[in-house]
This record gives structure tokens, C-alpha cells and sequence, in this order.
């Protein structure tokens, strides 16, 4: 078995890199560090708390207690909550609240937990306790409900055991995965329609992904669009391909900027060369010829 090594940080409810750093979420402070635990240069510092156990940064206290999901988008770090549901974006020194998920306020208690977030086709997603719902991100304020994944006919807000939840998510060829769960886990925890304990998977827009490690070497990449299918070459191979959902289709034109190696989560860590664009589709032969040369 390999050996594990780490250094304390209470309850660590989730870890990412942020910036070059590990971003570790204990249960109620955020900190970013250079492993060991040390203060960082840049943007977050190590013991930077969000709730109410400590001094708060920036204009108002969120009341939180708990955190237990964050995410990279937009070039920004977002951290999820409990108990209301809000989602938070690091910025110019402070959290901003960009919105609460899950039961309306003032409905009941607080209750509402961010479990996971993942950015999928360009956009940010969030599963949330008690009712499994997935959200997405539109601008600050506004989140829209995608779909409720999991339910309970005993479900009471009074009884944490009756609670949902979207423990984790995320993309595979093309789609978004997501795991439903009770909210503690219980073999007993089963449902007449047979919700929790599921893997569920959705396409949203078109999307054309390749799912393996492309190596350290230069890679022909070629990306084909030709009526409503998607085409993805890798050195001159079509590896992945979509079609647009039947009696759709997208219309791409926009006043957007383009951008080469910049996304919604950061920017491509490496080197891009001949970068070709063509007015038309060009065919598997004609890539294969490019990737060749």
C-alpha cells in the first residue's frame, strides 16, 4: 500500500488546486496554503473564515457553519455552503454571494447544503441537500433549477434522515454525470422509486469531449462542425463524435470575443502552435493529411 502523508485542518470537507496551491474546505474555514500548512501570497490566507466562529472578511456575515464543495470557474475560486445553500465567489479580497440554492428562505429552517459543484459546456452546476436538486449558474442572483434527481415518499424537512442529496458529479464523453444518496448514507435509506443510489447522466447543448491523456508530446487536435455533428480528431484520428438532439440545433453566431486556450475554469497550461481556422468543414482525409505534416 502506498503511504499517505498530510498535516492538519480540522474536518477537510474537499480539496482542489487553485492558482498553483492546494485549496483545502475544512468544515467552516477556507484556506489556501503551500503544502504544509503556511499563509499564501495570493488572494485567500490560511484560516480566511466565511461563517460565524471567527472574524469575517468583507461588507456582512453570510452565517455560515459549514462548507463542503468549491469550484474553479471563471477564473475565480466558488465555494459552496450549508445551512443556507449559498454559493460564494472569491474576489478583490472578499466572498461574494452569488446566490441561495435550494429551499426558498423564510419556507423553513436552514437547511440547504451545497454538496458538489462542477462546470460542464461552460456553465457552473451545483447539487444540493435536502431535495437532490442540481442548479445552474446564470449571473449573480439567478440559478436555474435543472431538475430534482432523487425524492422519498417519507420526505419531512423536520428529518435529516429523509433528505436527498447530489454527493458528486461529473463529465464523461460528452455529458454530465451525476450520484444520487440519502443525506447519511444508510443501507435503509431506499426509496419505492428507486432514486438514491443512482448514476445519472444528461447532455446539455452539444459537446464533444476526449476522455484520455494526450501526453506530454505536441498533438494534432482538429474540431469539426458540419451540420448538426460535432467531430473530434487527435493526430489525425476522429476520437469523439455528437449530434445534435433530434429537431435541434444551435445557432453559434455571437458578439463574444474568441478565445484560444482560455475556458470558463482557467487557461491551457502548455504550448499551441499552427493554429488553423477554415470557412467549412473539412473532411477525415484532409485532417489526416494536416496531422501528418
Amino acid at each position: 500500500m502506498p503511504a499517505w502523508t498530510g498535516s492538519a485542518a480540522g474536518t477537510a470537507s474537499n480539496t482542489m488546486v487553485y492558482r498553483g496551491s492546494t485549496a483545502v474546505l475544512p468544515t467552516v474555514t477556507i484556506s489556501r496554503t503551500c503544502f504544509p500548512w503556511m499563509a499564501s501570497c495570493m488572494a485567500l490566507h490560511t484560516g480566511t473564515t466565511i461563517g460565524t466562529r471567527a472574524a469575517r472578511r468583507g461588507p456582512a456575515s453570510h452565517g455560515i457553519t459549514q462548507t463542503h464543495a468549491f469550484q474553479a470557474y471563471e477564473g475565480k475560486l466558488w465555494a459552496g455552503t450549508w445551512p443556507q445553500g449559498y454559493v460564494l465567489r472569491w474576489e478583490d479580497g472578499a466572498w461574494t454571494n452569488t446566490g441561495r440554492l435550494g429551499i426558498p428562505e423564510g419556507e423553513y429552517k436552514e437547511i440547504n447544503e451545497i454538496n458538489n459543484m462542477i462546470v460542464y459546456n461552460g456553465k457552473l452546476y451545483a447539487g444540493v441537500i435536502p431535495k437532490a436538486q442540481v442548479w445552474r449558474y446564470e449571473t449573480d442572483g439567478h440559478w436555474t433549477l435543472m431538475n430534482n434527481l432523487a425524492s422519498r415518499p417519507d420526505y419531512a424537512v423536520e428529518e435529516a434522515a429523509s433528505w436527498c442529496r447530489v454527493p458528486t458529479m461529473t463529465t464523461f464523453q460528452g455529458r454530465l454525470f451525476a450520484g444520487t444518496g440519502s443525506c447519511i448514507s444508510r443501507a435503509t435509506d431506499v426509496d419505492a422509486d428507486d432514486t438514491l443510489g443512482r448514476v445519472l447522466a444528461t447532455e446539455l447543448g452539444q459537446v464533444v469531449s476526449h476522455d484520455r491523456d494526450i501526453g506530454a508530446d505536441w498533438t494534432h487536435v482538429a474540431a469539426i462542425r458540419q451540420g448538426k455533428e460535432l467531430q473530434l480528431f487527435v493526430n489525425g484520428e476522429c476520437v469523439a463524435t455528437s449530434q445534435a438532439p433530434k429537431g435541434h440545433s444551435f445557432d453559434l453566431r455571437n458578439a463574444l470575443p474568441l478565445t484560444i486556450g482560455a475556458g470558463p475554469q482557467g487557461v491551457f497550461a502548455g504550448c499551441i502552435a499552427g493554429l488553423r481556422l477554415y470557412d467549412g468543414a473539412l473532411s477525415a482525409e484532409q485532417v489526416k493529411t494536416l496531422a501528418s505534416t
